[in-house]
Protein backbone atom coordinates (compact mmCIF):
# COMPACT_ATOMS: atom_id res chain seq x y z
CA UNK A 1 0.00 0.00 0.00
CA UNK A 2 1.42 3.37 -0.66
CA UNK A 3 2.21 5.69 1.86
CA UNK A 4 -0.18 8.47 1.28
CA UNK A 5 -2.99 6.22 1.50
CA UNK A 6 -2.15 4.58 4.37
CA UNK A 7 -1.93 8.41 6.06
CA UNK A 8 -5.27 9.33 4.47
CA UNK A 9 -7.36 6.25 6.01
CA UNK A 10 -5.83 6.96 9.97
CA UNK A 11 -8.11 10.06 10.65
CA UNK A 12 -5.37 11.69 11.66
CA UNK A 13 -2.72 10.46 14.45
CA UNK A 14 -0.24 12.92 13.72
CA UNK A 15 -2.49 15.51 14.47
CA UNK A 16 -2.77 14.66 17.95
CA UNK A 17 0.05 16.19 20.53
CA UNK A 18 2.38 16.76 21.89
CA UNK A 19 3.30 18.84 18.18
CA UNK A 20 6.38 21.20 18.73
CA UNK A 21 6.63 24.78 16.21
CA UNK A 22 9.90 26.57 16.54
CA UNK A 23 9.21 30.46 16.53
CA UNK A 24 10.57 30.91 13.14
CA UNK A 25 7.85 28.14 11.48
CA UNK A 26 5.80 30.48 12.13
CA UNK A 27 6.60 33.30 10.18
CA UNK A 28 5.83 31.65 7.35
CA UNK A 29 1.90 31.29 8.43
CA UNK A 30 -1.00 34.47 7.52
CA UNK A 31 -2.36 35.68 11.03
CA UNK A 32 -5.06 34.03 11.04
CA UNK A 33 -3.44 30.86 11.13
CA UNK A 34 -0.99 31.96 13.54
CA UNK A 35 -3.57 33.23 15.75
CA UNK A 36 -5.39 29.76 16.03
CA UNK A 37 -2.28 27.89 16.46
CA UNK A 38 -0.96 30.54 18.91
CA UNK A 39 -4.68 29.93 21.00
CA UNK A 40 -4.01 26.53 22.08
CA UNK A 41 -0.02 26.58 21.65
CA UNK A 42 1.94 27.32 25.04
CA UNK A 43 5.66 28.40 24.70
CA UNK A 44 8.75 26.44 26.19
CA UNK A 45 11.09 28.38 28.51
CA UNK A 46 13.75 29.75 26.47
CA UNK A 47 10.70 31.44 23.81
CA UNK A 48 11.74 30.26 20.40
CA UNK A 49 9.73 26.35 20.73
CA UNK A 50 5.99 25.87 21.49
CA UNK A 51 3.83 23.40 21.87
CA UNK A 52 0.36 22.03 20.95
CA UNK A 53 -0.29 19.44 23.90
CA UNK A 54 -2.91 18.00 22.37
CA UNK A 55 -5.46 17.40 19.54
CA UNK A 56 -4.32 20.26 16.87
CA UNK A 57 -6.97 23.23 15.79
CA UNK A 58 -6.11 22.42 11.93
CA UNK A 59 -7.47 18.51 12.25
CA UNK A 60 -10.78 18.79 10.34
CA UNK A 61 -12.88 15.85 9.52
CA UNK A 62 -10.10 13.50 10.58
CA UNK A 63 -7.41 14.89 8.18
CA UNK A 64 -5.30 18.58 8.13
CA UNK A 65 -6.84 21.68 7.02
CA UNK A 66 -3.40 23.07 5.85
CA UNK A 67 -1.81 20.55 4.29
CA UNK A 68 -1.46 23.19 1.14
CA UNK A 69 -0.41 25.60 3.27
CA UNK A 70 2.42 23.97 4.94
CA UNK A 71 2.47 22.30 8.01
CA UNK A 72 4.75 22.52 11.10
CA UNK A 73 7.72 20.38 11.07
CA UNK A 74 6.82 17.42 13.51
CA UNK A 75 3.83 17.10 11.26
CA UNK A 76 5.78 16.68 7.99
CA UNK A 77 8.15 14.40 9.65
CA UNK A 78 5.34 12.08 11.42
CA UNK A 79 5.31 9.47 12.09
CA UNK A 80 9.28 9.57 12.76
CA UNK A 81 10.26 11.35 15.70
CA UNK A 82 13.37 12.06 17.58
CA UNK A 83 14.60 13.17 20.72
CA UNK A 84 18.39 15.35 20.96
CA UNK A 85 19.88 14.02 23.79
CA UNK A 86 23.39 16.16 24.36
CA UNK A 87 23.34 16.99 20.85
CA UNK A 88 22.64 13.42 19.56
CA UNK A 89 19.20 12.70 17.52
CA UNK A 90 17.34 9.61 18.71
CA UNK A 91 14.99 8.00 16.55
CA UNK A 92 11.31 6.96 17.32
CA UNK A 93 8.19 5.32 15.05
CA UNK A 94 4.67 6.32 16.18
CA UNK A 95 2.68 3.42 16.70
CA UNK A 96 0.57 4.59 13.61
CA UNK A 97 -0.55 3.07 11.04
CA UNK A 98 2.02 4.34 8.78
CA UNK A 99 4.44 3.67 11.24
CA UNK A 100 3.79 0.20 11.54
CA UNK A 101 3.75 -0.29 7.66
CA UNK A 102 7.08 1.91 7.21
CA UNK A 103 8.55 -0.96 10.09
CA UNK A 104 7.00 -3.81 8.36
CA UNK A 105 7.90 -2.89 4.91
CA UNK A 106 4.58 -3.36 3.99
CA UNK A 107 4.23 0.46 2.67
CA UNK A 108 5.68 1.14 -1.00
CA UNK A 109 8.81 3.06 -0.87
CA UNK A 110 9.05 2.86 3.10
CA UNK A 111 12.92 2.39 2.78
CA UNK A 112 13.32 5.85 0.38
CA UNK A 113 10.80 7.75 3.10
CA UNK A 114 12.82 6.54 5.90
CA UNK A 115 16.17 7.87 4.49
CA UNK A 116 14.48 11.41 2.72
CA UNK A 117 13.06 11.83 6.53
CA UNK A 118 15.95 11.55 8.17
CA UNK A 119 17.86 13.62 5.92
CA UNK A 120 15.05 16.06 6.75
CA UNK A 121 15.09 15.65 10.34
CA UNK A 122 19.19 16.19 9.93
CA UNK A 123 19.19 19.45 8.03
CA UNK A 124 16.40 21.37 9.89
CA UNK A 125 18.21 20.55 13.19
CA UNK A 126 21.77 21.72 12.02
CA UNK A 127 20.04 25.34 11.73
CA UNK A 128 18.46 25.85 14.79
CA UNK A 129 19.88 28.47 16.81
CA UNK A 130 21.41 27.49 19.95
CA UNK A 131 17.93 28.73 22.25
CA UNK A 132 16.16 26.12 19.78
CA UNK A 133 18.36 23.32 20.53
CA UNK A 134 18.09 24.60 24.47
CA UNK A 135 14.24 24.44 23.94
CA UNK A 136 14.33 20.72 22.00
CA UNK A 137 16.71 19.20 24.04
CA UNK A 138 14.43 19.57 27.29
CA UNK A 139 11.90 17.67 25.33
CA UNK A 140 11.06 14.13 24.34
CA UNK A 141 8.58 12.35 21.56
CA UNK A 142 5.74 10.49 22.78
CA UNK A 143 7.17 7.30 21.50
CA UNK A 144 10.75 7.59 23.26
CA UNK A 145 11.77 5.24 26.31
CA UNK A 146 12.19 8.67 28.01
CA UNK A 147 8.69 9.23 27.98
CA UNK A 148 6.71 12.38 25.83
CA UNK A 149 6.22 15.48 26.16
CA UNK A 150 7.35 18.59 28.09
CA UNK A 151 10.82 17.69 30.00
Amino acid sequence: MNISAICQACGGRCCQGPIFLRAREMETFGEEKKARFLEHAQVLTAGSTYVLPKTCPYLEGGRCAVWHEGRPFDCTIFPLSFDLVEGELHWHMAPCPLGEAILAGTAEDAGAWLDKTKRLIIDQVRTWTPTERADYEGLSSPWSPRGGGVG
